[in-house]
C-alpha cells in the first residue's frame, strides 16, 4: 500500500506541474522569457530595409525590419537613432529605459518582467510583440506606435515606414529649421576667374627660409661601449635668376654631410613659360 501511494503521489505532482498550476499562480515559463508559439525564425527571405518618412522629411540612414505572421516588426535600434531619442537598449539585462520626445514620457521595456512601463501606465509584453534577431530587438510596428505615441505605418509596395504624428515632434521642428536655415543661406558658386588676381614677379635674389632639423642620440651597448648619434636635415627655399631653389642637406649618424640634393622650377598658371610650349611648370634637379 506504501509503495502504491508513493506512486500516486508522484503521478500528481507530474500532472500538476504540466498543467501550469504553481503557487501564487505564477506560470512555469513567464511570457517575456518565452519564444513566439508561431515558430517563426528570422531569414534573409523575410527581411526589409525601410526608409523612415515624415512628411516631406527622411529620418536616419534606413530601418532594418522582418515580415512576421502578425505583420512588420522593425530593428528598435535603428528606430532609436532615427529618431534621436535618449532610449538606452541593454541586450544583456533585456531591458530599455529613457523618454521619448519628452522628459515626461519615460518608457521602460523589461522582457524578463513581461512588461513595457510608459509613464504610470502597464502595458503586458507579449512574445510576439518583441522577437529576437540577428540584429537585435525587432518590434511589432502596432505596439511600438503605441509606445512611442505615433503611428508607424509601413509600406511595403515603397519600401518606406511611414510616421505619422497629432503634433510636430522635436525632430520634425529641428528638420524644418534646418530646412528654412539652407533657404536663407543659399549655397553660391564663385567663378575664380572674375575674383582679383595678384601675381608676384620671381626675383633675381630672394632670401631663402631656412629649415633644420637636429637630433643628438646616446647609446649603452652590452660590451661597455658608449656610442653617440649626431644627425641634421637642412632645408632651404628661396629665388636665384627667377627660379624657385630648394636644397636638402642632411648628414649621417656622424653629423658629417652626406647628401645635397637642389630642385628649381618656374609655374605660371597662365602658360606662358618655355615659348610656343606654353608650360604651366618645369623644374631641374632632384
Amino acid at each position: 500500500m506504501r509503495t502504491a501511494w508513493i506512486r500516486f503521489a508522484k503521478a500528481a505532482v507530474a500532472a500538476w506541474a504540466l498543467s501550469g498550476f504553481h503557487p501564487g499562480g505564477a506560470s512555469p515559463v513567464s511570457a517575456a522569457g518565452a519564444e513566439a508559439s508561431d515558430g517563426w525564425q528570422a531569414s534573409a527571405d523575410d527581411s526589409w530595409l525601410l526608409d523612415m518618412r515624415s512628411g516631406g522629411f527622411r529620418l536616419g540612414d534606413g530601418i532594418r525590419g522582418y515580415q512576421t505572421p502578425n505583420g512588420i516588426c522593425v530593428d528598435f535600434a535603428d528606430v532609436i537613432m532615427a529618431l534621436d531619442v535618449p532610449v538606452r537598449l541593454d541586450k544583456k539585462l533585456r531591458r530599455a529605459t529613457g523618454w521619448v520626445f519628452d522628459e515626461r514620457r519615460t518608457i521602460l521595456i523589461d522582457r524578463d518582467a513581461g512588461e513595457v512601463r510608459l509613464g504610470s501606465r502597464i502595458v503586458q509584453l507579449t512574445p510576439a510583440m518583441v522577437r529576437d534577431t540577428p540584429e537585435g530587438w525587432c518590434i511589432d510596428t502596432a505596439a511600438l506606435s503605441d509606445w512611442l505615441g505615433v503611428k508607424l505605418d509601413p509600406d511595403l509596395s515603397n519600401a518606406i515606414l511611414r510616421l505619422e504624428t497629432a503634433e510636430k515632434m522635436p525632430f520634425q521642428l529641428q528638420a524644418e529649421r534646418r530646412s528654412r536655415a539652407a533657404a536663407l543661406r543659399p549655397r553660391e558658386q564663385f567663378d575664380l576667374a572674375s575674383l582679383p588676381q595678384a601675381t608676384t614677379p620671381y626675383k633675381m635674389w630672394g632670401t631663402p627660409s631656412l629649415d633644420v632639423v637636429a637630433s643628438l642620440a646616446f647609446a649603452s651597448e652590452s660590451g661597455g661601449d658608449v656610442r653617440f648619434q649626431r644627425r641634421y636635415e637642412l632645408f632651404a627655399s628661396g629665388e636665384i635668376a627667377k627660379a624657385t631653389v630648394e636644397a636638402r642637406l642632411a648628414s649621417d649618424s656622424h653629423g658629417v654631410p652626406e647628401s645635397l640634393r637642389l630642385r628649381a622650377y618656374r609655374s605660371d598658371p597662365g602658360g606662358q613659360l618655355l615659348g610656343q610650349l606654353k608650360a604651366t611648370h618645369f623644374a631641374l634637379g632632384d
